[in-house]
């Protein structure tokens, strides 16, 4: 199962801070179209309902469904800016790609810092502005 709603995680903010897990290690990815957790305690491979599950945590069902941007479905979701941060990750040797719900460009940049350390940003866009030039 994946969660590939944009506009609704499967956990809350404060499901994460109830298990002791920081609520920004969930973000939405640009690259996989779907919601990850990032964190030391992030096994590889391992599935975000994996993880999720063994921290006993109770899914929202609205994060399955598949909503596309712009389509008469997400018109019922109030949601912040989904911006992309675009750059290279200097430990995986890799261009990546990285999303997030925020309000603006400078918040995504400091959550993409704080989670991917090893991450150079290239550059910051709407996801709207992103999707039109790749």
């Amino acid at each position: 199962m994946t969660f590939r709603n944009p506009f609704v995680p499967p956990v809350t903010k404060a499901q994460l801070k109830s298990v002791g897990k920081s609520p920004d290690c969930l973000y939405w990815s640009a690259t996989f179209h779907c919601w990850c957790l990032s964190g030391d305690w992030v096994r590889p491979y391992a599935t975000t309902e994996k993880l999720l599950s063994e921290l006993g945590l109770t899914i929202n069902p609205e994060s399955m469904c598949e909503v596309r941007t712009g389509s008469p479905e997400a018109a019922k979701y109030l949601f912040p800016i989904y911006w992309v941060c675009v750059g290279y990750d200097t430990k995986k040797h890799m261009n990546e790609v990285f999303g997030y719900l925020t309000d603006t460009a400078s918040q995504a940049e400091a959550t993409c810092r704080q989670l991917h350390p090893n991450f150079e940003i290239y550059y910051t866009c709407r996801n709207d502005q992103w999707e039109a030039n790749r």
